[in-house]
């Protein structure tokens, strides 16, 4: 299984990693906002980025897994190997984000603090669960339905937070302020709930997919 990790990191097309600038882009705002919510949602997503990138298209991943099965490795090695590989980018892209909220501290004319160690867990925990999504549609289905079903949902959930935000800046809506300040005074109990959930869901995640890529012809 560690050489299918190793293979998945080292085959990872080099333009990915250029690319990647993009989503700091976007996530930052041009490099203007250093709030950290921006950088958690950055966190999620960018390993996500990488991680499923290393799947190239449906075509090319079919070729790959017909190769793989046709040496001495076990279907549920093969899949549980793009499971841990995960781990692998999350790290990497930690190391990122650290090395560029270090540097955007220092040199930008903007406010920003490095991450706290909660909200790291939480980025972890949503990238889990996009894998948790990402992977059992792959194996079933093919990388561009995978990729076309994590955008609709990814979306949703952005879509979800700014509104959030928006209904936050509005001082009429002293309900949801309140409601919000309550969750923010249980943020301890949150994560623990957010990072049992995703927790669950890599692991149901990565049995079905098992179940999946154990039936199908290649």
């Amino acid at each position: 299984m560690q050489q299918l990790i190793i293979k998945d990191i080292i085959t990872q097309k080099w333009y990915i990693y250029i690319t990647s600038v993009i989503w700091f882009m976007i996530f930052t705002n041009f490099f203007t906002d250093g709030s950290p919510i921006r950088h958690v949602m950055l966190l999620a997503f960018l390993p996500a980025w990488l991680a499923f990138s290393s799947n190239g298209n449906t075509k090319s991943f079919e070729k790959e897994s017909a190769l793989l099965i046709s040496l001495p490795i076990k279907r549920n090695e093969i899949v549980l190997a793009k499971y841990v590989a995960g781990f692998t980018w999350f790290g990497l892209s930690t190391i990122a984000m650290i090395a560029y909220i270090f540097l955007y501290d220092r040199f930008a004319p903007f406010p920003t603090r490095m991450m706290h160690v909660d909200e790291i867990v939480i980025a972890f925990s949503s990238f889990l669960i996009l894998v948790s999504i990402f992977y059992p549609v792959l194996f079933r289905a093919g990388y561009q339905v995978a990729t076309i079903v994590l955008v609709i949902i990814t979306g949703f959930a952005v879509m979800a937070m700014q509104i959030s935000f928006n209904m936050l800046e509005n001082p009429r809506l002293v309900d949801f302020h309140n409601f919000v300040e309550q969750l923010l005074m249980n943020k301890l109990m949150l994560t623990i709930i957010l990072v049992c959930v995703s927790a669950v869901f890599f692991i149901v995640s990565s049995l079905l997919s098992v179940r999946i890529f154990n039936k199908r012809d290649l």
